[in-house]
């Protein structure tokens, strides 16, 4: 099936203001490999990069990011209680988990804790910027 116009106007648009990601993540490679990716694509910008639960929801409030990536495995915080203190230090921003896990429950607890999105990491590099489009552009 050909995407219709729509589709096409949803993946070509251009925002006039940047949206703002904090990235948290506690592997460097992975975090390096998704700082690249999220550089690429339009109208993103990461305003900064966290290692520990602590730091990410230091900087969520400091920043005040639009979006924030979550490694759900930090090294000092379980990642649905993280997730469920970023969803109160900063309740406008939208939160995708990201885990190495699909588990059903696991991603039903994380959607109810906060996030609106749940991608899989060994998926992450071909379903986030899907994510973010729709994160960008709700309809």
């Amino acid at each position: 099936m050909e995407p219709g116009p729509e589709s096409v106007a949803l993946l070509t648009t251009e925002y006039s203001v940047p949206m703002r990601i904090l990235l948290a993540e506690d592997h460097e490679l992975m975090r390096d490999g998704l700082l690249d990716l999220v550089n690429q694509l339009p109208n993103l910008r990461v305003v900064g990069t966290s290692e520990t639960g602590e730091s990410t929801l230091e900087m969520a409030a400091k920043l005040e990011p639009d979006v924030i990536l979550v490694d759900l495995s930090m090294p000092d915080m379980n990642g649905l209680d993280l997730v469920r203190k970023l969803a109160t230090v900063n309740s406008h921003a939208r939160i995708i988990a990201l885990s190495m896990h699909a588990d059903r429950r696991l991603v039903d607890e994380v959607l109810g804790a906060g996030a609106v999105a749940f991608v899989v990491k060994d998926r992450a590099f071909r379903e986030l910027p899907a994510a973010l489009r729709t994160i960008m552009n709700p309809q």
